[in-house]
């Protein structure tokens, strides 16, 4: 969609495809300021690295299609139930 994502570092699923200043801002939870206010008053900001950030999204994620999702599980259920000869 162009828009760039703003999350914590340790989510799970999301940090798979964020990467870090190039389609979006990863947060660190363990700091004690609240980084992920500061990520998002960052892009707010600053509008060329919300273009920047926006621009870079689509590409980033091009290969998870339906139809790779779609591959990947007939792959894995047919390994895990094809019997032994």
């Amino acid at each position: 969609m162009g828009v760039p994502v703003v999350a914590y570092s340790d989510c799970t699923g999301v940090k798979e495809f964020v990467r870090d200043g190039y389609n979006g801002l990863m947060a660190d939870r363990s700091r004690t300021e609240d980084t992920l206010a500061i990520a998002l008053r960052r892009l707010m900001s600053d509008r060329a690295l919300r273009e920047k950030l926006g621009r870079n999204g689509p590409e980033s994620v091009s290969e998870f299609t339906l139809e790779r999702y779609r591959s990947n599980w007939v792959e894995l259920i047919e390994s895990i139930t094809e019997r032994p000869r």
